[in-house]
């Protein structure tokens, strides 16, 4: 790959093209071309839109030159310069390498690496990343600063991309709060001033190819560099073994520092108070621990900033309470991506003998480790289990080899069905769990579209936030 460092204003003039038109890719043209960007830019897609969406997506974007079905991505850009990578195009998969080695003329770079390397941008951005809990830390940490009065912006993998908050007029001294996924920290050029490492598991196998590849990629977000400001969590194991040679961090989670006990938040010896609702549970106190720990070395007060923190309204599909409908609660989680997401959720909504809970599990086959699910199930008999989409099978097959097999109800093969079989399966007054412990890539866009159809089908027809 041709690592030439590029900008947005390198792009004037250059034969251009675009590998996957998702949100990110689309928002930079859209940026590309308010900024005078005139020339026809090659779309490549796997997936290629029908004729239709292909003129709707003209008539946003300027003119484009669509691949035809079943061409080879190296065919559909062998005349390209610059290409503009989507962040769901593994660097490592077999058509990525295959195409860089028959078009080595080709400049790739991303939509993040771009915005971040624009003047400024790096320089006053916070990068939140972490295999669960980046979404929530990023919000919480956007809501605290606009709370304490500073002005601050949302942005990155959240799904507000960061070409949309650079085509905004705002002040110099803007604080850009980023969520930056793997896929995205893979190839960024520029690093954000300030960077939060939250926690690592296994995830994303699938696009990195080993867990070992997924670690290094994450890690890429914490290079050192005069004046930059890394943050990590001291009590995360696996950040504990890759980081312990990093020198010049600031750790959250220690005594000395922010850091949650007893279900409370404290600062050194300070106690700061339990959460608010939306905060409940050591998942969310965690995140809070990693917000205090920024705020303080941007200089806040440990307490002004722990109470701007909890009118917090939350997000959606991260553990989201959607209240009653008919005999059974409700409970949006599709946001939990990992198995390590749906234990957060089960140890928070497990059910007693008078509120029985049933999960709602599976989803795209990304090859995660499931047993210490399994585990986690085997602690409260009360739990039912609904396993379904792509991983159904596998999940049904551990929770059976594991000893757990009677809490497996149904294995269904899409959402729909699943919920069906909850509602008759689920004792009145229970909550039935959507939290799927797997990605969503299977059968929907993202997360969002998936949650979105669970709320519907439970009967809600708005998004209301709610904590996670």
């Amino acid at each position: 790959m041709n690592h030439s460092v590029l900008r947005l204003a390198d792009l004037s003039g250059q034969r251009l093209a675009v590998w996957g038109l998702g949100r990110d890719n689309s928002a930079l043209l859209q940026l590309l071309r308010a900024r005078g960007l005139q020339q026809s830019i090659t779309v490549f897609d796997e997936q290629a839109p029908q004729p239709a969406r292909q003129r709707q997506q003209e008539a946003a974007l300027g003119p484009l030159n669509f691949s035809s079905p079943g061409t080879a991505p190296a065919t559909a850009l062998e005349h390209a310069e610059i290409l503009l990578k989507s962040p769901g195009v593994s660097l490592y998969s077999e058509a990525f390498r295959e195409t860089l080695r028959r078009c080595p003329q080709l400049q790739v770079t991303s939509p993040s690496s771009l915005c971040l390397a624009e003047p400024d941008v790096a320089a006053t951005a916070i990068g939140i990343t972490g295999t669960k809990g980046k979404s929530t830390i990023a919000a919480l940490l956007h809501h605290t600063l606009c709370q304490l009065g500073a002005t601050a912006e949302l942005g990155g993998n959240i799904g507000i991309p960061l070409a949309t908050l650079l085509g905004k007029r705002t002040a110099p001294d803007t604080v850009r709060v980023v969520e930056l996924s793997s896929y995205q920290i893979a190839d960024l050029q520029f690093l954000p001033q300030t960077a939060v490492l939250s926690n690592l598991s296994p995830a994303h196998l699938s696009w990195h190819g080993d867990v070992g590849r997924y670690y290094q990629d994450k890690l890429r977000l914490l290079h050192p560099a005069p004046g930059r400001t890394v943050l990590l969590n001291a009590a995360d194991p696996t950040i504990k073994r890759l980081c312990s040679h990093w020198h010049g961090a600031h750790y959250y989670q220690t005594a000395g520092g922010a850091h949650a006990r007893g279900g409370q938040l404290w600062h050194g010896a300070q106690c700061l108070g339990a959460p608010p609702p939306l905060l409940a549970g050591h998942h969310n106190l965690l995140n809070a621990c990693a917000v205090l720990a920024v705020l303080t070395v941007l200089g806040y007060a440990p307490r002004l900033a722990w109470e701007a923190m909890t009118d917090y309204p939350g997000l959606p599909h991260r553990q989201q309470l959607l209240g009653q409908r008919g005999r059974h609660h409700y409970v949006d989680d599709s946001a939990a991506t990992v198995p390590e997401a749906s234990i957060a959720a089960l140890r928070r909504f497990r059910g007693s003998g008078d509120r029985p809970l049933t999960l709602l599990a599976g989803g795209q086959d990304c090859g995660l480790d499931y047993s210490l699910l399994t585990q986690e199930l085997g602690r409260c008999p009360t739990d039912a289990v609904i396993t379904m989409y792509e991983n159904g099978k596998q999940l049904s097959e551990t929770l059976a080899a594991t000893g757990h097999s009677e809490q497996l109800k149904a294995v269904a093969a899409e959402l729909e069905e699943a919920l069906t079989l909850a509602r008759q399966l689920t004792p009145d007054g229970g909550l039935i769990l959507l939290s799927p412990g797997a990605p969503s890539r299977d059968a929907f866009s993202d997360y969002r579209e998936r949650g979105q159809l669970f709320q519907t089908l439970a009967g809600f027809t708005t998004t209301a936030p709610n904590g996670g």
